[in-house]
């Protein structure tokens, strides 16, 4: 019986490479797009600007778990 981790990078960690990359891409897209057009719709720009800003730095930091699920399926 697989080990059921807690935490979203150890699911990505042990699902195949790709589906780290669709999910960091959802995120990019989420925080970048969608999240700032509705902070700005409830007058909340400052946030929505800091959302938008940062959007790609968390998206990289869901691609590490995709590489480190191709690496271990380079060795098997």
């Amino acid at each position: 019986m697989p080990r059921r981790t807690g935490s979203i990078f150890g699911i990505l960690a042990e699902a195949p490479w790709w589906m780290s990359v669709m999910f960091a891409a959802l995120v990019f897209v989420a925080l970048r797009f969608i999240l700032p057009g509705i902070m700005q719709a409830l007058f909340l720009s400052g946030l929505a600007h800091v959302c938008s800003s940062s959007a790609i730095w968390i998206a990289l930091l869901f691609l590490a778990p995709g590489a480190m699920s191709a690496v271990r399926s380079l060795r098997k």
